[in-house]
This record gives C-alpha cells, structure tokens and sequence, in this order.
C-alpha cells in the first residue's frame, strides 16, 4: 500500500516554488491560434489509375517505406515522368482551374520538398469513398479514412508513423492527401480546416505542475474509378502548437443538395512540438528493490512508499534534445539535480545521473545533507554539507500526482 503524507508549508519554501511558477507563466501568457485553409476543386485533381503502396480496401499505408515509396512516386509524377496522357499537378492548385489569391484561402505556389531535410514531416490523409447508391450516383460518403506521420531515417519507427501523431517542432510540414475510389459520378471540391493552436512548451508544463505538488495544490453506378491525390504545404508560424486539421468536402448529399460535409465526426490532432535538453522531474530515493512496485497494467516500476516528505523536486538536463512530452527510451544518461520538496529544501541537495528504459528512469548518485557539528571548546558550532550515496527512481511529474491520487 503506497503510504503518501503532505508536509506542512513553510513560508521560504512555498515563496520559492511560487516564484518559480510565476517565472513558467510568463511565455504561456499568448495562446493564439493560427488558421490555415486549404481548397480545392475535383476538376483541378491530380488522377492516376494506380497508386501502389496503399492499401485500397481499408485506406492504409503499411510503413514509413511505403510512404516514401508513394512521395517518390509523386516527385516523379511532378517531373514530368510518368504517361503525358494521366492529367498531373502538384504541390499547389492548379493555375489553370482558377486563382490562387490569399482571399481564396489557396496556398501559393510552393518548391517541391526534400523528402530526406531533417526537419520535412508530411502529415498524409487516406481516405476510401463508398460505392454511389444507383439512386443517387452524385451523393459522397465516406467508407473509411486514416491518418499518418511521414519523417525520414531510421529513428522514425512505425508507432511515429500511423499512430503518435507527432512532429518535432518543425516548420516545413505538408499535407498530402489521396481518395481512394471516386467514381467520375462525384462532383465536389476538398477542403481543409487546420487549426494551429500554440501550447505551453512541455518542460514549462513540468515545472508548473512541480510547483502545484510542492505547493500543496445499395449498388454501383456505371463510371469510371478514379484515384486522386494533391499536395500541399501548411504554413507553420509559430512553435510549439497543436494542430487540429477537419477535412470536408462541398458536394451533394443523399438529397443532391450542395453542402458542406466533414469527412469525419472529429478531426485528427498532431503535437508539433521539438526536443528538449531539459525538463522537470520528482525524484524518489529508495534503498532496494523490495521498496519498489511494479504496475500490472503497464509494466512500470515505482516506489512504494511515495510523499512530498522523501521526494526531490528535480531538473534534468540532457546532453541531447529528448522527447520529454511523451515517455520514450534514450540510450544516453542525463544529468539530474534538486533539492528536497520537505520543509529546508536547502538542506538536502540532490546531485545524480539517470538513466532507464521507457518505462522507468533510475537515478544513481550524491546526496548532500547539511548537517550541525558539535561545538567543542576549541571549535564553534558550525554547519558544512555531508555526501552520502543515493540511489532511486526519477518520475515525471504526470506519474508522481497519479501516485498521490492513488493513495486517496
């Protein structure tokens, strides 16, 4: 059972962590929301007859290497390598099928991007129409529609791809779409409402959660099958943000009236937030493994006895940028430092360095304890700093309040 007790605040200690709050408050102060809209018509479409690497039954893109495969294949398609008789355009709207003003909420016409940049994410939208009911052959709907994360290198593994929806702080970020099916019977034009909203950086969420701790507180019309695809890239201003993109698309419905309908009941949210070489942390000593729990749920350990009075209120430095929004392995130690989130944080300082798989960061280390000597008749009372060895778990603060809220 995890034993958890709540000190009694002193005035130097509570003063300390406020200041340090309201110092986090003041780049969080501007939450603006940038939008940008993406439009464009059927008759200015990119088709192609077939577009491998995509699964066509249930609109998915196997890997990160598929995806490159498919970007390839499309730089390729925008040089002018494939068949003059397939209709192609890319990365912008076609100027032919009608302007391209910023009133419009048309994006300019862009350079072709460099699939291999560091900093080139493609966010890729798949989406598989229904078969026309043969009452209405004009009418659109949705069969099924996924979403994925396209960076390149090794680093990016499959769960980056179809399901973190991540971005490392990047500014060079494109949309691509493909629609999978449309009959020629469909008649409409694609849109796209993407919300940018800028979020406090994850370090300063970290810092401003430690001080609430510390502190206290039918069938088939005849017509020909279509795949179509653009390109786009999304004009990224400021960083880190939240971005929220709605795709619809203004045809006609079962009725055959023209309206504005949203492919999906809710739309997809991607973090683009970049590495840190730091963060904040609530570190936990313990003296061996028999104080320590593992969670069956999830496979973690913690300690078992956990409370502001035996915890360390910590910032961790790392010597490269770390993904600190969500728990992920680094084979690279980090440097951690803090004091006690007791009463006197200053009379015990932790100095250490951690390291640890996903699901738990160890610590090991010195603790400084400040200590009184014994006056003697030669020697006056005086206080000095005495090292001794600490080991422990390193927590964020997100596991550390799911700890105290446990023991309640």
């Amino acid at each position: 059972m995890i034993q958890l007790t709540r000190p009694s605040f002193t005035p130097r200690r509570t003063q300390l962590f406020v200041c340090l709050g309201i110092f986090a408050l003041v780049p969080c102060l501007c939450a603006d929301t940038d939008h940008v809209t993406i439009r464009e018509d059927q008759s200015c479409h990119n088709f192609v007859t077939n577009l491998n690497y995509i699964n066509a039954t249930d609109a998915t893109v196997s890997s990160p290497l598929d995806a490159r495969a498919i970007l390839d294949a499309i730089q390729k398609a925008a040089a002018g390598s494939v068949s003059k008789s397939t209709p192609l355009h890319l990365y912008s709207r076609n100027l032919d099928c009608g302007t391209t003003s910023p009133d419009e909420g048309v994006l300019p016409k862009a350079a072709a991007p460099k699939f291999d940049a560091k900093d080139f994410y493609c966010l890729i939208h798949v989406l598989l129409w229904k078969n026309p009911d043969s009452t209405n052959a004009k009418a659109i709907a949705v069969d099924k529609q996924n979403w994925f994360v396209y960076h390149a290198g090794n680093a990016w593994r499959l769960e980056d791809f179809n399901s973190r929806n991540r971005v490392f702080g990047s500014k060079n970020l494109w949309l691509l779409f493909v629609y999978i099916n449309s009959p020629s019977s469909y008649k409409y034009e694609i849109r796209y409402e993407i919300d940018m909203k800028d979020v406090t950086p994850a370090p300063i969420n970290d810092l401003l959660a430690l001080a609430g701790v510390v502190s206290g507180g039918g069938g088939q019309a005849a017509g020909e099958k279509q795949t179509l695809w653009g390109m786009y890239p999304i004009n990224v201003t400021h960083l880190p943000n939240q971005i929220s993109i709605q795709s619809e698309v203004y045809g006609p419905d079962s009725s055959d009236t023209l309206t504005l309908q949203k492919t999906g009941a809710s739309p997809p949210t991607f973090v683009n937030e970049g590495r840190y070489h730091y963060d904040f942390g609530i570190a936990v000593p313990v003296k061996g493994i028999s104080q320590t729990t593992v969670s069956t749920s999830n496979g973690t350990i913690s300690p078992k006895s956990t409370s502001t009075q035996n915890a360390f209120a910590v910032a961790d430095l790392y010597p490269f940028p770390n993904d600190v929004r969500n728990t992920t392995f680094s084979p690279y130690p980090y440097l951690i430092g803090g004091v006690a989130t007791a009463s006197q944080p200053l009379h015990k300082i932790l100095m250490a360095v951690g390291w640890g798989p996903a699901f738990t960061q160890f610590y090991v280390g010195a603790l400084l304890v400040k200590q009184q000597s014994v006056a003697t008749s030669t020697k006056p009372q005086h206080s000095s700093y005495e090292p001794q060895f600490s080991l422990g778990i390193n927590l964020s603060v997100k596991a550390f309040n799911g700890l105290l809220k446990k023991s309640k």
